[in-house]
């Protein structure tokens, strides 16, 4: 697969927004760090007593901070800290410029729209042999199955020998405004789906984060029409976030609710607001390292244009309808519907034992998003399912530095085994 030139540099290029929503994020940043300033020396304390300490994002992050300042007396503590928080902060906001003010523009690939559906437009990237159908979630774009050149989930697959298809949800339009996820699936998916092996014969089925759910739906309705079916990071089991990652999901219905029933639609904002939240310290984390790297260097060049891809990803996308909010916020989360058998598409539960097909499961080991354990619980539910873990987090094993070598390439070769 080609990718286009890169685009020219644009001095008048508007500068962009994010990382999206910039005032929920910056709030965070100054409460972790007046919070650390506030704990540590207590956490101190109890790590020199040995007791146990919590786990989770925050706490792994005070135990860094413990580690810096261990030989630092408790007199001192507080000084030192004020002046690295300080450091961090002005770090952070220096990453936030140099991501905002970036002229950088990622170079479209050259796919081909070959069927539209509603919002739905089915990409057509080339390649020879059996066809792959790449299902993205419904939450954010789909290039993130191909970013970049160098780091395209779709090249990869058509270096390998395969044909690549991508489903792109696009906008909603007023043709989906009352849809839920079942209807995406009966009237977008398996459309998409039925055109695909129309034209290339049976598919081989991949869906990533939600859109495994979406996908493995669509492949017990028209079982005929799939070679074989991959779930990589899909949310199965929903209680397995956790109860203060449900506690976050619920009060934010809550407080969209008013939104939900005036518009009838979710602002991709407030999604966003709701990963940061997911995984506080996540943010700050990116952009301090980001406001480190020299773009001098050709080598974090490359970093930094792949940094800017996948926060452009992840600060883009559409507006989820109402009846999609609710199946995911409420049936999902809330009721973990899917893992239960409670989850109907059409009328018929969505089992995955009466899934035929092979299939493969692939379950990142340091995702905060959906968590290892959820997972792999689809795994344990389908048959004969081959179970993969790469070692990184949600979005690292789709375009990470590690991505090809732990999931591109055993993916690739499972699916050519079958």
């Amino acid at each position: 697969m080609q990718h286009g030139a890169s685009a020219p540099h644009t001095p008048e290029r508007q500068k962009r927004n994010g990382p999206v929503p910039l005032v929920l994020h910056m709030a965070m940043v100054r409460a972790q760090y007046a919070s650390a300033q506030a704990a540590l020396p207590a956490w101190r304390d109890t790590a020199h007593r040995g007791d146990k300490i919590a786990c989770g994002p925050e706490h792994e992050a005070m135990a860094a901070w413990h580690l810096r300042y261990e030989d630092v007396s408790s007199a001192d503590l507080a000084t030192a800290l004020a002046a690295h928080c300080e450091a961090r902060l002005a770090a952070f906001l220096k990453g936030v410029e140099h991501y905002q003010s970036a002229q950088f523009e990622r170079p479209p690939s050259a796919s081909q729209i070959v069927f539209k559906a509603g919002s739905l437009t089915l990409l057509d990237h080339g390649g020879t042999g059996p066809p792959v159908l790449l299902v993205p979630s419904l939450i954010n774009p789909s290039w993130v199955l191909d970013l970049l050149p160098g780091a395209s989930f779709a090249e990869y697959l058509i270096s390998q020998g395969l044909r690549v298809l991508r489903v792109d949800w696009g906008t909603p339009t007023p043709a989906e405004r009352g849809f839920n996820i079942a209807d995406y699936v009966m009237h977008r998916l398996c459309r998409a789906l039925s055109y695909a092996a129309d034209q290339f014969g049976p598919v081989h089925l991949i869906g990533y984060c939600l859109g495994g759910n979406l996908a493995l739906a669509a492949a017990l309705k028209q079982r005929q029409l799939v070679r074989s079916f991959c779930a990589i990071a899909t949310p199965w089991d929903f209680h397995a976030m956790g109860d203060a990652a449900r506690a976050v999901v619920a009060q934010t219905l809550n407080q969209l609710r008013p939104i939900l029933n005036k518009t009838a639609e979710m602002p991709a904002d407030a999604l966003q607001a709701l990963f940061a939240q997911l995984d506080p310290t996540q943010i700050e984390r990116k952009f301090v390292d980001f406001a480190a790297l020299d773009p001098n260097n050709l080598k974090n060049r490359r970093r930094i244009e792949h940094f800017i891809a996948v926060e452009d990803w992840s600060n883009d996308g559409p507006a989820l309808v109402r009846g999609v909010v609710e199946d995911c916020f409420e049936r999902f989360y809330g009721n973990n519907d899917p893992y239960g058998g409670h989850w109907h598409v059409a009328g018929t539960p969505v089992h995955p034992a009466a899934l035929s097909c092979p299939s493969m499961v692939v379950a990142a080991g340091q995702d905060r998003i959906v968590p290892k354990s959820s997972t792999l619980a689809l795994g344990r539910q389908l048959p004969d399912a081959h179970l993969i873990s790469p070692s990184a987090g949600h979005v690292g094993m789709m375009v990470g530095s590690k991505a090809k070598r732990q999931c591109w390439h055993p993916v690739t070769q499972w699916m050519k085994r079958h």
